[in-house]
């Protein structure tokens, strides 16, 4: 038979477990702290509202300042969300249903917060609805985590509807999961269409680098570079386009395809590329003209080069013949030189002799005269002195020379006329024109000086 335990040891039982309940109380009130999740009880029968320190915190009181109940707890809702928050927990009632219900409350310092009340439903032995247990938790953080990702998603859906590029999401196996408008007005086909058809309807499955694109892409996680795509009519025509893999919030592998149609670039590329060819044959026929040319001037430039070589030949001719003109020039200088002392020693030796017999001869003043002016015109024909007075410049005549020997020897004006068989009227007339020609008119120079120092 078992002993029966002593009211000691009952008492410390119940202590421990005190204890224990006391703590594990401790225990949970931290742990709801930390998650920022509080628990409640209502009891249907006896409308009596339990909270916990949580439950205080969350809806921003101080733990246990005052005395819950649903009205209390009903004020703290916001209004736009009491209605909703109502009916649900009227539904519950009714059809004796769990329920997790979201709302906003509205604490006292005007701040708002986003909750979760998740219920748990107790019956009586008439299968009644006596007490609801439950839980609330502050969701704010993470409500507007929400938002902010609805936003985010709202502005890159806006971007990715409106870019003016072509964009498609799509899986590694080929599967199409969105494409914007831009990509349907360039394939002529609606988003569920290439949804539908996947990477067999848009790219065209028999351009050859479209393997080693999705090997690169594959390898590497993206890829850039040009293929083929087709229209809904079948018609192909060439894209350039960017991909990259990157991983969703549930960590599948998605791929993101930017392309843009380069026919028109392509066209254009095509007939630059003509043009250079017709510019390298321009080029090219240019050139051969130009070497022509070139050969042309090689060969203009030997003949120059002759005709400089012939030049400089016939120059050092034209030196030697220079030479050979300055060697007679000089014998000529030499000879006329000889001849004229020949002449003065023949006038010497062969007429003065004669010329003094004949004045020895000849007893006549008038002919001793004649004789002596013959004399004096022999003198002036091998002296400088006929020379000066038959010069050009001068430009005497015969007779103005004859006086000006007779003006030069001493003879008088009358002396003149008589040898000459003149008047003497006209030897002044032609003293005047000598003073003219010798630009003496009217100046204080003697004539005969003037004849003499010529």
């Amino acid at each position: 038979m078992l002993e029966r335990p002593s009211y000691e040891d009952l008492d410390q039982e119940v202590r421990r477990l005190h204890r224990e309940l006391s703590k594990k109380e401790s225990d949970l009130r931290e742990i709801e702290k930390l998650a920022s999740i509080g628990n409640w009880e209502w009891n249907i029968e006896q409308q009596i509202l339990i909270w916990s320190d949580e439950v205080f915190r969350i809806f921003g009181f101080e733990p246990a300042s005052f005395k819950p109940t649903v009205e209390a707890f009903e004020a703290t809702i916001h209004p736009d969300d009491i209605k909703s928050f109502l009916t649900q927990r009227e539904t519950m009632l009714n059809e004796k249903k769990i329920a997790c219900i979201d709302h906003r409350i509205v604490r006292p310092d005007g701040s708002i917060r986003y909750v979760k009340e998740c219920t748990q439903l107790i019956f009586n032995e008439q299968n009644e609805i006596c007490r609801v247990i439950g839980t609330v938790q502050d969701i704010t953080r993470r409500k507007q985590m929400e938002e902010t990702l609805k936003d985010r998603e709202s502005k890159y859906r806006a971007i990715f509807d409106n870019c003016l590029e072509a964009i498609f999401l799509t899986a590694q196996d080929g599967s199409v999961f969105a494409a914007n408008q831009a990509a349907c007005q360039m394939l002529e086909m609606s988003e569920a269409e290439i949804i539908s058809g996947g990477r067999n309807a848009v790219v065209n499955l028999n351009d050859p680098r479209l393997q080693a694109a999705l090997e690169e892409r594959k390898e590497t996680g993206k890829f850039r570079g040009e293929l083929t795509y087709k229209k809904k009519d079948g018609t192909i025509f060439p894209v350039e386009l960017s991909s990259v893999v990157f991983k969703n919030n549930h960590g599948d592998e998605v791929t993101c395809i930017f392309t843009h149609e380069i026919t028109e670039r392509k066209q254009n590329e095509k007939e630059l590329t003509i043009y250079r060819n017709h510019l390298a044959e321009l080029v090219k026929q240019r050139t051969f003209e130009l070497e022509q040319e070139n050969t042309k001037c090689r060969l203009i430039g030997k003949l120059l080069k002759k005709a400089n070589d012939e030049l400089e030949q016939k120059s050092v001719a034209l030196k030697e013949i220079n030479t050979a003109l300055k060697v007679l020039l000089h014998k000529q200088e030499r000879d006329i030189q000889e001849m004229e002392e020949n002449f003065f020693c023949n006038y010497e030796k062969m007429i003065l002799p004669f010329l003094s017999k004949l004045k020895n001869s000849y007893s006549n003043t008038n002919q001793q005269n004649l004789i002596n002016i013959l004399e004096t015109n022999l003198k002036e024909i091998i002296s400088p002195f006929s020379k000066k007075l038959s010069d050009p410049i001068i430009n005497l005549t015969p007779t103005e020379i004859q006086i000006g020997a007779f003006i030069k020897q001493g003879f008088s004006n009358k002396e003149i006329a008589f040898t000459l068989n003149c008047s003497v009227r006209t030897i002044d007339a032609h003293r005047d024109n000598i003073r003219k020609k010798l630009n003496l008119k009217n100046k204080k120079i003697n004539l005969r000086s003037f004849l003499i120092n010529l």
